[in-house]
């Protein structure tokens, strides 16, 4: 992926996360966006890897010397995925925990929530 593509992919991400961001009061609001602009960048370089794996595979041959056989070892770009999808989970979680809780509206009440609460046992 070109420099420019995806500079211009992490923007895009960026802007999009930062529209979920819009209801939240000002200090709240500078550090989603930070936020924000880290969980985009992550998302799009996981995208990248993930081509990566998807072409080249989890595993290549390697081996210590000349004289040893060749086995199969993990990748290092598979770890940077796995340790790049943590971060990005972590990120996505702190800006999700961020926003205003909503509380589902019910129409009516249909005797359900006392019957369970109004029990003694």
């Amino acid at each position: 992926m070109e420099k420019e593509e995806k500079e211009r992919l992490i923007k895009e991400e960026t802007d999009r996360l930062k529209t979920q961001c819009t209801k939240l009061d000002c200090k709240r609001k500078q550090i989603a966006h930070r936020l924000c602009a880290k969980a985009a960048y992550l998302k799009v370089s996981l995208e990248e890897m993930q081509e990566d794996i998807d072409e080249n595979g989890y595993y290549e041959k390697f081996s210590q010397g000349k004289d040893q056989e060749p086995y199969d070892r993990i990748r290092p770009v598979v770890n940077t995925f796995n340790s790049f999808t943590s971060c990005y989970q972590k990120y996505m979680k702190q800006i999700t925990d961020m926003m205003p809780k909503q509380i589902a509206k019910t129409k009516e009440k249909d005797g359900f929530e006392d019957f369970v609460y109004g029990r003694e046992d």
